[in-house]
């Protein structure tokens, strides 16, 4: 039995592929410590996993927040730059704690503190990225929330895309000043830049992620495997959960709009114009709000053909859908994939767009920005995802080789060799 750290910081699309991993770690026996945001504890316990608190202490449950970390232009450098880099001296305290007398740390993309941690302490570590946009290729260009135009940069070659990966290394040179500055402080050299080399295992790197849904790139980092989407399954109350069978029972399948847990506390429209181009279309429609009451249309209609609720696990949920839209959270994904649904797919920022960009390169999908959302949109893109079936079948064949994988314990076997190696 191995004493083994997973820190992971974000909203609960990065939390709960961890907590997958470490459900599936216990079950062999290793003692897990899910290290984490304090707004995430009772979560973690109650899957009968140990928490240690890990700051900065962030309300991901803040609309004021949302406006900030959601804009497509520059939400991803105030997520980086302003609410992980600034207090990194906080969370390398946090983490330094949490690994006391542990056997291995696996650490999130978005914990800088990790590398700083494994080096001090010489504690073995893996690193771990959620969603493809975390490495860097000029073989496969991610698409930025800023500059969708780049999914076309695919045509250009690989010289061009590498003079591009340059410009970004320029564009963020300042961004991790803070890590630089801790680095320096606790007697480390400088190292590499934790928004791209640096952010990665020297050791070993586990992309949670299907190699369907992205295949490893020859200047991936060579010691990347990748395990498939670990899925964690939300328990579901009886009440909510007769509520959705009776709706489920009632009619055809419905389309399900959900924004996730960030996204949604910027929603605007979204909720209103959905439900208004299901009524012109004839659709039944189910609504995952989340807890903003501004985002309940005024007028729901009939209950026979539209339900409204906070949340619902998506595995509970997206099995029975017609159609999801979304805003391409890797979570999301992950669970629309899983369920073979195709979808529409609304990005906000930071990995989304790169997301729904591979999405619909599969074949499964249809995407449009946010920005240019408006009922009659969605109603057009709706109509398409329905009356071609294309898309269904596409989105089929992806869960028929999707579910062949298991993220869950692939991600723990690799654990484990690495545990066998490092003793």
């Amino acid at each position: 039995m191995a004493k083994i750290v997973i820190a992971t910081i974000g909203t609960s699309g990065d939390l709960n592929p961890y907590l997958a991993i470490g459900i599936e770690l216990k079950k062999r026996g290793h003692h897990i410590t899910i290290a984490s945001s304090p707004q995430y504890a009772q979560k973690v316990i109650s899957s009968s996993l140990n928490f240690s608190s890990l700051r900065p202490d962030i309300d991901y449950n803040d609309p004021a927040l949302a406006l900030l970390t959601m804009n497509r232009f520059n939400g991803t450098e105030y997520v980086l730059k302003e609410m992980l880099m600034k207090p990194i001296s906080e969370t390398y305290e946090d983490l330094l704690k949490a690994v006391d007398g542990a056997n291995l740390l696996v650490s999130h993309s978005l914990c800088f503190a990790g590398s700083m941690v494994a080096e001090i302490t010489r504690i073995p570590w893996i690193s771990s990225v959620l969603s493809p946009n975390n490495f860097w290729s000029c073989y496969d260009p991610i698409v930025l929330p800023n500059a969708p135009f780049f999914r076309h940069l695919h045509r250009l070659g690989i010289s061009i895309n590498e003079r591009i990966i340059s410009l970004a290394k320029f564009a963020t040179r300042d961004w991790a000043d803070s890590v630089y500055q801790l680095r320096n402080k606790i007697g480390l050299p400088k190292g590499e830049n934790p928004l791209f080399e640096g952010m990665h295992s020297p050791h070993a790197v586990i992309a949670l992620f299907s190699d369907v849904f992205a295949k490893n790139k020859p200047d991936w980092p060579q010691q990347v495997v990748s395990t498939g989407f670990p899925i964690f399954y939300e328990t579901f109350n009886k009440h909510d959960s007769d509520i959705l069978g009776n709706f489920l029972n009632k009619g055809e399948p419905p389309i399900v709009f959900t924004l996730g847990t960030a996204a949604v506390l910027d929603a605007n429209n979204f909720y209103e114009d959905g439900l208004k181009a299901c009524k012109e279309l004839g659709q039944r429609a189910i609504l995952l709000t989340g807890t903003q009451k501004r985002n309940i249309p005024e007028s729901l209609g009939s209950t026979d053909d539209v339900l409204q609720i906070d949340y619902a696990p998506y595995s509970d949920v997206f099995k029975h859908a017609k159609v999801v839209v979304h805003h391409g959270g890797i979570g999301t994904t992950a669970q629309v994939l899983h369920a073979g649904c195709p979808s529409l797919v609304v990005p906000y920022s930071h990995d989304q767009p790169d997301n729904a960009d591979r999405l619909l390169r599969l074949g499964c999908a249809r995407v449009e920005y946010r920005h240019r959302i408006t009922h009659s949109v969605l109603k057009k893109n709706l109509q398409k995802l329905i009356n071609n079936p294309s898309y269904g079948q596409a989105a089929k064949l992806l869960q028929q080789q999707i579910n062949h994988e298991n993220g869950a314990i692939a991600a723990a076997d690799f654990i484990e060799i690495k545990l066998e190696e490092s003793n």
